[in-house]
């Protein structure tokens, strides 16, 4: 193993033009072949690393398969998504509430830490977070592969099943007694105070454009 080496790739022997048509092919074949290994790197003993292209391909090609998914299926895979999420969201205002007036710098450095791993189960797991299925349906249609009818099926049953996953988190927390909590119950409120009256329209509409950016960025 090279511990994360990446090696060199051989050196490309440079093509040289030649008059005849059987050499024109030969030449436009081994152009061929170098640009193939310009775009492909290889690490580690065979993984390889697809260039940008490639990726986006990939991308479309999952937006194909989620918009190919039945109403109900989406519903499913999306409350699981939005349970994930809300677990992480119980962590993050556990430290917060808890924490934060104490140390806040150390409790927004652990939620961070934290809270990705809410996606990582998301990818794990399985479940349809309707922020990266904007990216990944809506490259699908942007390249003519679904319908619009496929794009609002899945992006309506997505998000419904994000909202009753992420609801139903909060109904057994509730339930539980674990916004009783001391500082987790305030803290909770507060928050709620802050995004549906302290912020402007323009403002939630900003940071949820923000936030959707850096969840995309995580998926592809």
């Amino acid at each position: 193993p090279t511990h994360g080496i990446v090696p060199r790739a051989p050196p490309i022997a440079p093509v040289l033009p030649s008059e005849s048509a059987s050499d024109g092919q030969s030449a436009d074949k081994s152009g061929e072949n170098a640009r193939e290994k310009i775009n492909t790197v290889v690490v580690n003993d065979g993984l390889i690393l697809r260039p940008p292209p490639d990726i986006y391909s990939t991308c479309v090609a999952v937006g194909i398969n989620k918009a190919s998914m039945s109403p109900l299926k989406t519903f499913i895979l999306g409350s699981n998504a939005g349970s994930y999420i809300a677990m992480a969201a119980l962590v993050n205002v556990t430290l917060f509430g808890q924490f934060g007036a104490l140390t806040p710098a150390l409790a927004k450095v652990s939620a961070a830490l934290i809270f990705p791993f809410s996606v990582l189960l998301v990818l794990i797991m399985g479940g349809e977070m309707v922020t990266s299925n904007f990216m990944s349906v809506g490259a699908a249609f942007l390249e003519g592969k679904v319908s619009k009818r496929q794009v609002v099926k899945n992006w309506t049953f997505a998000w419904l099943g994000n909202v009753f996953g992420s609801a139903a988190v909060a109904g057994l927390c509730w339930g539980a007694g674990l916004f009783r909590v001391p500082g987790v119950g305030e803290f909770v409120k507060a928050l709620t105070i802050q995004k549906c009256i302290t912020k402007t329209a323009v403002e939630l509409v900003f940071q949820g454009a923000l936030g959707n950016l850096f969840v995309c960025l995580a998926i592809y």
